[in-house]
């Protein structure tokens, strides 16, 4: 993926908790994530972005691009809401036994993280605050099994009427399973001419 984004600089952060980042104890809240991407970006140095973000992540992206929405020039959203979406009870544990493109979930993160996130989690809508980011705004929407339904949809257009909604056609939730670089491929002839 990181080829795919050339010529352009890119930077992607693995949340903590997932991937190769830490796994505190504790620490999964909005602000302790936003208060991460304000770290990576002054750490990489970099000055307004192409913010793109993924599935749960935009939780954190949103609050992010809010807290500082003159360095934002573009958002991309892939499946989900506007909001911080409350998992329902008994989550961490289903989740603890699923597995992502084959692997299983106890080996991409640690327990205790999917708990802590379940644990620290609180509704939060940012829908009417979608007005107060200065830039474009493009959402992928895949046409098979995805988190943002109809209703959902229409909470974006409602709330941001120049969204760009893109559906990605033949893709459920894993928009990237498919065609690993399609996202790019969208993105760069949207905000880069390619």
């Amino acid at each position: 993926m990181l080829d795919a984004w050339a010529p352009h600089r890119c930077v992607i952060v693995d949340l903590r908790g997932r991937g190769a980042s830490d796994a505190p104890e504790r620490g999964y809240t909005v602000d302790d994530h936003v208060g991460d991407l304000d770290a990576v970006v002054a750490d990489a140095r970099i000055g307004p972005v192409h913010l793109v973000a993924y599935s749960r992540g935009t939780t954190y992206a949103l609050a992010w691009a809010l807290e500082h929405p003159d360095s934002v020039l573009s958002l991309t959203v892939g499946d989900y809401r506007a909001e911080q979406i409350v998992p329902p009870d008994g989550w961490a544990s289903w989740w603890m036994s699923t597995s992502w493109r084959g692997i299983p979930m106890t080996e991409r993160m640690q327990p205790h993280v999917v708990h802590e996130v379940a644990r620290d989690v609180t509704a939060i809508s940012y829908w009417s605050r979608l007005a107060e980011l200065p830039c474009p705004v493009l959402v992928i929407r895949p046409d098979g099994r995805s988190l943002l339904d109809d209703p959902a949809l229409e909470q974006w257009r409602r709330h941001r009427p120049d969204v760009e909604v893109v559906v990605f056609d033949g893709s459920d939730h894993d928009i990237f399973a498919h065609d690993q670089q399609r996202l790019v491929r969208t993105w760069k002839h949207r905000f880069s001419g390619g």
